[in-house]
């Protein structure tokens, strides 16, 4: 149920935002990115379904916290974009949450 409602609700609130900020895709090769992604994401969640279904919990969870530091080398190195101090703590408070259940195990 959590990888249906999580994307439903973003999907809902995104929607709001989608008639005032649309941008149409300018090109053949905007529209087959857009795709793609959407491809990607879809793919990527199957994926990280069926691993919680053949792995446990504790064991696969971490791999999402890897997703962090992905995101922040992806932004820096495309973007130039360096996380600020509140998404820095952010970030840190989920990591340690996460650290804190496994080693609670």
């Amino acid at each position: 149920m959590t990888a249906f409602f999580g994307p439903l609700v973003a999907f809902l609130m995104f929607s709001t935002a989608v008639p005032t900020h649309w941008v149409s895709p300018k090109s053949a090769a905007h529209l087959a990115l857009f795709l793609g992604i959407g491809l990607l994401a879809a793919v990527a969640q199957v994926l990280q379904t069926l691993a919680y279904r053949y792995g446990s919990t504790h064991r696969v969870a971490p791999f999402s916290y890897a997703a962090l530091v992905v995101s922040i080398g992806i932004g820096w190195l495309v973007f130039g974009a360096v996380p600020d101090a509140w998404s820095l703590l952010g970030m840190s408070i989920i990591a340690a949450a996460g650290l804190a259940m496994v080693l609670r195990r």
